[in-house]
């Protein structure tokens, strides 16, 4: 027993260790951490229900907020414990493992454990990150009530851990029976979609009892045990741990238990090497033959050439390669499919404004895109560019791919346009979920047109931010300080908000705003938006030649040693580049500050809400006047 003991152990920090060294794990905590500070310092980020009066850090906020994100760490639990189970399989060693003298149950108890392990760390940092914005100097003092460790432990152990356990032990057997991340991925949307479904089937009173049972994560219990509480019950209790909420913990802990129980009895069992035979058998089918050696002496060899067409093809064809690998990948298909059942969830919203129906008309299903799906988009695009720049070093083939006679610009291009696509993938996505949602509730009149403007007016900003976060990519040389400099990049434009540096020519990439209607179109706000997209586009241009300049090429990747290679790199071709882009950029900022700041008043945000609450106390007692 003790043995048993020592080995599941082991195996469950080796598990842990491997999550802990792929990037998967640190940007997914700093995913959530962002979001949980956000909606604790901001009005702009919003996790639940909105907060009102009740105090920023209150018990009933707190449990409510981790019991959400623990719903969407779903994803972070399926992506540690399904590679889990999946990774002797993938990489075909599962025979070998197999008939190691392990127990199979403790080599897949060990592996589950290590990969709830890592998921778990993703659900602290986020509490963690709540605690922290809780003592930031910017927020209203009355709204921050006494901090206490109970509400987050709470949180953490009643309705999180569990909602964890269940879900990686419901995907760590699918994982485990399937051995395919992709239909793991597939298992995950379909629980969502059949978890809306079921909240859309069992809304109304008469089904609380019901719904309260049958919720998996425990959001319909929490809110039948807190429906009637007060300001001040929020602000000072959690909610009583029995009744409802105390069976539905049971249920679905002990549901978990039996799933598990269920993968380690089946995974590892007969009928693999069928399969495999299978595979390797068409494998060989599919080998092509080889030509006669004849042939071979007879081919002439290839021409060398290094001109602009050579350097377009060889752009073209990483290119190729780069997109087939990120866009057949199942974590961007996951993504992709959450992104659209975001979009979807939120459409099915729109049904009124200001309590008059509307019709699902197509700038509503733009504005329902900007606010529920293009947050995942930075999420996403964020990931990837670390993941384009260092996937060669990351597979240890750099030293091959840069001994290559192919200049710094082919790799840094393909690599960008890659990221761009992925990008438009997104946004093509979301407008062909919206067109077939408008279409499922009996609306006909799309405008495709329309479409293709306002996606690509939502999305500019983005694809700007993907070219800074692939430049910090290069420039760091290091992936994960490089998601930290996106990281504090991000939270930086949310304190100079706050502080009100607000003038979108120092604010990165700060477009003007813009509004559509039917009659007058996207109106005078386009020529504003298109002048700042020129601007900000030309500035990341001047940040895309940085990085040709200090893209990595061999073993020397350190920057200083970059520093030096790019002052030999900075030619007459370089230097005429960067000054005519220099030049564009500067001549189109001081038309903008003429337009802005001269020409007419220039009004921040702050001040537009300034001077409304001082009209709203001017005015106020002339509103019953007529």
């Amino acid at each position: 027993m003790r043995r048993a003991g020592l080995v599941l152990r082991q195996l469950a920090l080796f598990e842990f260790r491997s999550a802990a060294r792929a990037p998967l794990l640190w940007v997914t905590i700093f995913v959530f951490m962002l979001l949980t500070f956000g909606a604790v310092v901001s009005d702009q980020v919003s996790i639940g229900e909105s907060i009102g009066n009740v105090h920023r850090n209150a018990p009933f906020v707190t449990v409510q907020m981790i019991a959400v994100m623990s719903v969407i760490g779903v994803f972070a639990v399926t992506a540690f414990v399904g590679t889990a189970a999946e990774r002797d399989f993938e990489c075909s060693t599962w025979e070998l493992v197999f008939s190691k003298p392990v127990r199979r149950r403790d080599l897949l108890l060990g592996r589950f454990a290590g990969g709830w392990l890592a998921a778990t760390l993703v659900i602290v940092a986020a509490a963690a990150a709540m605690v922290v914005a809780s003592f930031m100097p910017w927020l209203d003092p009355e709204k921050i009530g006494p901090l206490r460790a109970a509400p987050y432990l709470w949180s953490l152990v009643v309705i999180a851990l569990p909602n964890f356990f269940f879900a990686g032990a419901l995907f760590f057997t699918l994982a485990g029976i399937t051995r395919s991340m992709l239909w793991t991925y597939i298992g995950v949307v379909v629980l969502f979609v059949a978890y809306s479904v079921a909240g859309r089937l069992l809304d109304g009173i008469e089904r609380e009892t019901a719904a309260a049972l049958l919720d998996p994560f425990g959001l319909a219990a929490i809110g039948a045990a807190t429906k009637y509480w007060t300001v001040a019950e929020k602000n000072a209790i959690l909610p009583p741990l029995g009744g409802l909420l105390l069976v539905n913990r049971l249920i679905w802990t002990g549901a978990g238990a039996v799933l598990l129980a269920l993968g380690v009895s089946f995974v590892g069992g007969s009928g693999r090497k069928l399969r495999a035979r299978r595979r390797k058998t068409a494998g060989e089918a599919e080998a092509p033959s080889l030509p006669p050696a004849a042939a071979l002496d007879a081919a002439r060899p290839p021409s060398r050439a290094f001109g602009l067409r050579a350097r377009i093809a060889q752009t073209a064809a990483q290119a190729r390669l780069e997109t087939v690998a990120v866009l057949r990948s199942a974590p961007f298909l996951v993504l992709v499919l959450f992104g659209i059942l975001n979009v979807v969830g939120g459409i099915d919203q729109v049904e009124s404004m200001y309590g008059t129906p509307v019709y699902p008309v197509t700038y509503l299903m733009i504005a329902r895109i900007e606010s529920s799906y293009l947050f995942l988009l930075a999420i996403v695009l964020t990931f990837y560019a670390g993941e384009l720049v260092w996937r060669e070093r990351s597979r240890r083939m750099h030293e091959i791919a840069d001994a290559m006679p192919v200049p710094n610009t082919v790799p840094l291009a393909a690599k960008a346009a890659v990221l761009l696509l992925v990008a438009v993938v997104f946004l093509a996505a979301a407008g062909v979920a919206t067109i077939a949602n408008q279409l499922l509730r009996g609306y006909t009149n799309i405008e495709p047109i329309l479409y293709l403007k306002g996606l690509a007016l939502i999305g500019y900003p983005f694809l700007l931010a993907a070219v800074l976060a692939f430049v910090l990519q290069v420039a760091i040389g290091h992936r994960f300080l490089a998601y930290l400099a996106m990281i504090l990049y991000l939270l930086g434009t949310l304190v100079f908000q706050m502080l009100g540096w607000e003038h979108r020519l120092y604010r990165f990439p700060g477009l003007s705003e813009f509004q559509y209607s039917d009659m007058n179109g996207f109106g005078h706000f386009l020529a504003a938006r298109l002048w700042f997209g020129l601007y900000w586009a030309l500035f990341a241009a001047l940040l895309v030649v940085a990085a040709s300049l200090l893209w990595p090429r061999g073993t020397g990747s350190s920057l200083r040693e970059r520093l030096k290679e790019a002052r030999l790199r900075f030619g007459r071709r370089e230097k005429t580049v960067v000054a005519s882009l220099l030049a564009g950029f500067l001549l189109t900022g001081a038309w903008i500050f003429l337009n802005t700041n001269v020409r007419n008043r220039y009004v921040s945000p702050s001040t537009v809400r300034r001077e409304r609450a001082e009209y709203e106390r001017k005015y106020e007692r002339h509103q019953n006047a007529l």
